[in-house]
C-alpha cells in the first residue's frame, strides 16, 4: 500500500479510480492494495487520522498492520469470494473433526483386533493339548471368535490405512478426497468469476473468416439495442468438426461490466421477433457445474409445468405468478 502528498508535487499520478479525476503527488491519495490504482481518500472515504498512519506506515516510522485498502470495483470483486472461501473453510473444519473422529475410532477397533488375535492363539494352544472329547466346544469357540473378528473387519473395510513413519495412522484416500474436492471448489469460483461478464450467443454461422463473425455479432447486438464499443467478441467455443452440415459452434462475447451483461441478455427477447434472427439466441455463459445444474433446472420445469402451465425459471428458481405475489415453486440448486 502507497500514499501520495509528499514530493514532485505537480507530478500526475493518474487518474482516481472513483472519480476519474486526475490524482497529483500533492493530493492525499492512497493505492488499491489489488488493483494498486489510486484514489483520493475523500473518494475512498478514508479518514485523515487513518491517511496519517498509513502514510507513517509507507514511510517506514511506523507499523500499520493488517490494514488493506481496495477500491469499489475490486471489494465488489472480492466480497463474494471472500464469501465462498469462508464456507469452503468452515466445509473443512468440519470434515478434519469428522477424519478425527474416525481416526480415532479405528485406533480402537485396532486395538480389539488385536485382542482376538491373542485370544486365537491361545485357543489354538488349547486346542492341540486338548483331549479328543474337548476338540469339539474349542472348535466351536474359536469359530466364534472368527466370526467377530470378520465384523470387526466390515466396521472399517471402508477406510484404508496404512502405517505412517512412526506407527500412526495415515488415512490417505480421506485426505486425498477432501484436498480435491476443496482444489474444486476453488477452481470453480475461480472459473465463475472469471466468466460473470460474458455471453455466449447460439445460431451465427460457422465460417473461416472471423471478420464475418465479428459484424454477425456486431449487428446481434445493435439489434438488442446494446452500444457495440461494450461487448467484445471472443471467439468460438470448443473445437471444429469436420462432420458437413454440424452444427455451428457458439460464439463467446466480453461485456464491458455486468449492467452491459444485463442489458444484452434483457434485449435478446427481441430476436425471436426480429427479421433474420430467429434462431438466434444469447445465454449467459456458464460453467460445466452450471451446465449440469442448469440441466436439472428445466427438467424440473418439464415435470412441474404439467400441474403449473404458467411456471418459469427465474434468477436460478423455478416460480409462477399468483395474485401478483412471485410464488418459488423449486428453490435454487446447489452443486
Amino acid at each position: 500500500m502507497s500514499t501520495s502528498g509528499e514530493g514532485n508535487e505537480g507530478l500526475t499520478l493518474e487518474k482516481c479510480a472513483e472519480c476519474n479525476e486526475e490524482v497529483k503527488s500533492a493530493d492525499k491519495a492512497i493505492d488499491c492494495d489489488i488493483c494498486k490504482k489510486w484514489v483520493h481518500i475523500k473518494c475512498g472515504k478514508v479518514s485523515n487520522l487513518l491517511y496519517g498512519e498509513l502514510k507513517k506506515a509507507a514511510s517506514g516510522t511506523t507499523l500499520c498492520l493488517g490494514v488493506k485498502f481496495l477500491c469499489t470495483k475490486c471489494d465488489k470483486i472480492f466480497v463474494s469470494l471472500k464469501i465462498d472461501i469462508k464456507r469452503m473453510m468452515e466445509r473443512q473444519n468440519e470434515m478434519e473433526r469428522k477424519q478425527e473422529g474416525l481416526a480415532e475410532s479405528l485406533k480402537v477397533v485396532k486395538e480389539e483386533v488385536i485382542e482376538i488375535r491373542e485370544s486365537l492363539k491361545k485357543i489354538e494352544m488349547m486346542k492341540s493339548n486338548a483331549e479328543e472329547s474337548t476338540k469339539g466346544n474349542v472348535a466351536e469357540e474359536i469359530g466364534d471368535l472368527k466370526e467377530q473378528l470378520g465384523e470387526l473387519k466390515l466396521m472399517y473395510s471402508d477406510v484404508t490405512r496404512v502405517e505412517g513413519a512412526e506407527g500412526g495412522i495415515v488415512i490417505r484416500p480421506q485426505q486425498e478426497s477432501t484436498a480435491r474436492k476443496i482444489q474444486l471448489e476453488v477452481s470453480e469460483v475461480m472459473e465463475r468469476e472469471k466468466r460473470k461478464n460474458n455471453l455466449v450467443i447460439f445460431g451465427i454461422e460457422e465460417t473461416d473468416d472471423e471478420n464475418v463473425t465479428k459484424n454477425r455479432v456486431e449487428a446481434i447486438i445493435t439489434e438488442v439495442g446494446v452500444d457495440i464499443s461494450k461487448v467484445k467478441y471472443f471467439g468460438r467455443v470448443g473445437k471444429r468438426t469436420q462432420v458437413t452440415g454440424g452444427r455451428a459452434r457458439i460464439v463467446r462475447v466480453v461485456c464491458e461490466d455486468l449492467e452491459t451483461r444485463r442489458s444484452v441478455l434483457k434485449g435478446a427477447n427481441k430476436l425471436k421477433v426480429a427479421t433474420g434472427y430467429e434462431r438466434t439466441y444469447i445465454a449467459p455463459d456458464l460453467t460445466k457445474s452450471q451446465q449440469d445444474l442448469d440441466k436439472k433446472l428445466r427438467d424440473s420445469l418439464k415435470v412441474i409445468r404439467e400441474q403449473h402451465k404458467d411456471a418459469k425459471i427465474n434468477n436460478g428458481e423455478i416460480i409462477k405468478i399468483v395474485g401478483g405475489t412471485r410464488m418459488v415453486l423449486v428453490a435454487r440448486l446447489e452443486n
